[in-house]
This record gives structure tokens, C-alpha cells and sequence, in this order.
């Protein structure tokens, strides 16, 4: 593997460039052509019934009329909760003081799922996805930016206060056992340092195998995995991974021909790391210089499009760019406005849907192998959907779950496929 970390050729794994290797459809002509004859505003191609949206089939009055409804009904949210009382006061981001900052689901070995919220209030909370009541409430000292959830562990980071400094706060993490709760691992870097980071702690993420391993990101643009030490039953750093100058807001994993570590930072570039090295290392830079971002990287995702590994990556530029394996950019989609988050769902006609979280709310539901058109928004223009950032995504079997700066938990269940693209 080549370690190159600039160029423009694809010869040069994860160097960056494009890549004429396209199997999104061709259409990015059609999008900007649609965009150029709409005023610049792209629109979706299927609009979804908001009567079945919010209520189901009862609700919709034209479903019973001769002709059916003209809208789809492929989506069904089954879940609006307040996660914690929003005072509608702004912290710092420019987010509400109890924004909805990152989302997870946990399915146990009996089938039930959980799904995990975590707020700028300082508490993440654990909810029951059948009854929607809430099964625990655990207050953090500071504000929980990251929750990440995998093989039983559930990991936050967090920003909360030092002992040693009193009034100086730095980046924490902690972990549970769900299986265990009661027993929490701190991180710490050292007895001299007990803490995570320097800086708030914005990203994490779980590798689960053989030897499992926790990365997480700061504000002060460092990754340090950790790895788990079963002697002191605890957890231990392992390595420092340098090169991003400010914030690591996206951690994410990468499996084609080996194991990477995605991430996104406030530097406007995306790192590829191995992390099947040791010691791991930096194999790619992915700037502006070649085909990257403009502006801050917000979320980073991964895409299977048959046996293509992709990863995508969102930023505050307006747009959504895909990478092939080789470091290419295969695709590079202007959204309708800043983004803030990013995931993938399956509908039930097992299409790739790739969901898009935006600054004002909206999520964009976008078609990978019909070039990324747009099928269908949930906004809050028309009565549903996050009025305010939509700082949070996850998905299952099923269904999906957003996050915003309302203070609130949205969860939208698949129930039919969208209708077939124009």
C-alpha cells in the first residue's frame, strides 16, 4: 500500500483525485440541470404523505378515496420525544442550550432495542423503542458531544471539569458494560492526567474484534486510541494519532483491504488511517487540494454499493462527496445547505438511502445509484421534521433516528419503498 499523502493520481490508495469509476448513475447532470431550472433549489423527486407521516393510514383521508393518495406512504414517524427540556436559550455553536447532540441504537441478544440520546445538558439517556419511555438518566459533569454504541459498550464523550485544575474543564470519556452498568471505565491519559483530552472530547468510536480498541477526538484536533487492559480492568492509551491542527468532529471505520480510521475535522480536511499498523499511521490527506472540502468536515459515513466499499463525507460547504477506496472522488453532491450529519438506511425495496442532516433541520433522502437524487425531504416546512439543526443521525433494521437543537428525538420507521425515481 502506498503512503503517499498528496497527489491526484488513483494510482496512489487513499491519495486522492477523482476517479472515472462511477456507479452512482451519471446523473449529477440531471441534478444541477434541476437546480438551474428551479431557481437553484433542487427538489425531490417523490413527496411524502404527511397525514400517513404523522398518523398512518387512518389519518390519511385520501387513501380511502377513488385514486388512492398521490403522495407515498414509505415513511412513518413513530417517535416524537422531548429529550429534555429546551429553554430555547443558545449555547455556545450556536446551538439551543439542550440541543439533541448524538444518537444511537442497541439491539440486545433478546431482539429489544434501545436507542441512546445524548444533550448539551449534560445527561445521556436510554429509551425504550417500543413503549418510548425512558429507561435510564445518567448525568455527565459537562456536555456530552459523542455517544457511540457496539457489541454491548457504550461510550461517551463528554467535556466536564478536571480535579486538578479547579474551573479549567477538558475532554472526558467513559464507558459502560450495559450488561454491567453499574461499574463505568474513566479514561485517563496518565495519573498526572486524569482525563481523556485536553480539549472536549467531539468524536468516538468502537472497533470490536480480537483486540477491541476506542478512538476519540478532541477539540484540540488529537485521536487517541485506547485499548483495553483485562489485567487492571481498565482502559489504557495506546497511541496518539497526529496531523489535524483544530477539531476532530467525525470518527468512523473503513474496511476495504484492510481496516481505516476515518476523520473529519474544523481543518477542512479528512485523514485516512490504518489502524492495522503498528504503529498506526497516516495513509491519506484528503484536502480542497485534492477534490476535498471547502470549509469544516462534520460527519463521515460509509456506503457498500454491491462489492464497492465508498466512504462519504458532509461539510459546512453544502456538500456530500463520495470516495472509492483508491482515495477517488467518484462524487461530489451540493445538498441545500450546510451539513451537519450524515447516515445510510436500506428501504424495504433494498435500496441504498443515504440520509442528510442540514443546519436547518432537514433531512435529505438521497438515492446513491440514481446519482444521488434527491427522493425525499423530511422538513419542517411542511409540519415535520427538526425546525433547527439536525445535528444527529443514526439508523437499524427498519428505521432511522434524527436528533436536533429542538430538544428532540424523531424516529422514522420504513413502511413501504419509495415510489421509483423519474
Amino acid at each position: 500500500m502506498a503512503s503517499r499523502r498528496r497527489g491526484g493520481g488513483n494510482s496512489n490508495r487513499f491519495g486522492g483525485g477523482r476517479s472515472n469509476n462511477n456507479n452512482f448513475g451519471g446523473s449529477r447532470n440531471r441534478n444541477q440541470q434541476q437546480q438551474q431550472n428551479t431557481g437553484g433549489h433542487e427538489q425531490p423527486d417523490a413527496r411524502l404523505c404527511k397525514f400517513f407521516l404523522l398518523g398512518g393510514a387512518q389519518q390519511c383521508q385520501s387513501g380511502h378515496k377513488s385514486g388512492g393518495c398521490q403522495f407515498a406512504h414509505s415513511l412513518q414517524r413513530v417517535a416524537d420525544v422531548l429529550v429534555a427540556k429546551n429553554t430555547g436559550q443558545r449555547g455556545r455553536g450556536g446551538s439551543a442550550s439542550n440541543a439533541v447532540t448524538a444518537v444511537c441504537s442497541h439491539k440486545d441478544e433478546s431482539g429489544g432495542v434501545r436507542v441512546f440520546t445524548g444533550t448539551k445538558d449534560g445527561h445521556w439517556r436510554m429509551w425504550n423503542a417500543l413503549s418510548w419511555q425512558l429507561e435510564q438518566d445518567v448525568a455527565m459533569e459537562g456536555e456530552v458531544h459523542a455517544l457511540e454504541v457496539a457489541a454491548g459498550f457504550l461510550v461517551c464523550g463528554y467535556e466536564g471539569p478536571t480535579p486538578t485544575l479547579p474551573g479549567v474543564t477538558v475532554g472526558l470519556v467513559r464507558a459502560w458494560n450495559l450488561a454491567n452498568p453499574a461499574t463505568p471505565y474513566d479514561f485517563h491519559i496518565s495519573s498526572e492526567m486524569p482525563f481523556a483530552h485536553l480539549q472536549r472530547t467531539y468524536s468516538v468510536q468502537l472497533k470490536i474484534d480480537a483486540s477491541p480498541e476506542v478512538y476519540t477526538g478532541s477539540h484540540d484536533g488529537a485521536i487517541h486510541c485506547w485499548g483495553f487492559d483485562a489485567a487492571q480492568n481498565k482502559f489504557h492509551l495506546k497511541q496518539k494519532l497526529e496531523g489535524h491542527v483544530l477539531g476532530v468532529t467525525s470518527l468512523s471505520l473503513f474496511t476495504s483491504g484492510g481496516t481505516f480510521l476515518l476523520s473529519g475535522s474544523m481543518d477542512r480536511s479528512v485523514r485516512v488511517w490504518s489502524v492495522d499498523s503498528d504503529p498506526k499511521a497516516c495513509q491519506g490527506l484528503l484536502t480542497k487540494n485534492n477534490s476535498g472540502h471547502s470549509d469544516v468536515v462534520t460527519s463521515i459515513t460509509t456506503l457498500s454499493m454491491g462489492e464497492a466499499q465508498y466512504f462519504l463525507t458532509g461539510s459546512m460547504d453544502r456538500h456530500v462527496k463520495v470516495w472509492n477506496s483508491s482515495g477517488g472522488c467518484d462524487h461530489d453532491q451540493q445538498c441545500g445547505g450546510p451539513v451537519l450529519s450524515l447516515c445510510t438506511t436500506v428501504d424495504p425495496g433494498q435500496k441504498q438511502i443515504v440520509l442528510v442532516g442540514l443546519v436547518d433541520g432537514t433531512i435529505e433522502l438521497r438515492q446513491p445509484d440514481l446519482g444521488f437524487r434527491l427522493r425525499a425531504t423530511l422538513s419542517n416546512r411542511f409540519s415535520v421534521g427538526h425546525p433547527d439543526q439536525l445535528k444527529a443521525l443514526c439508523a437499524g433494521d427498519g428505521y432511522f433516528c434524527s436528533g436536533g437543537a429542538d430538544a428532540k428525538l424523531m424516529v422514522w420507521q420504513w413502511v413501504g419503498p419509495l415510489p421509483p425515481g423519474r
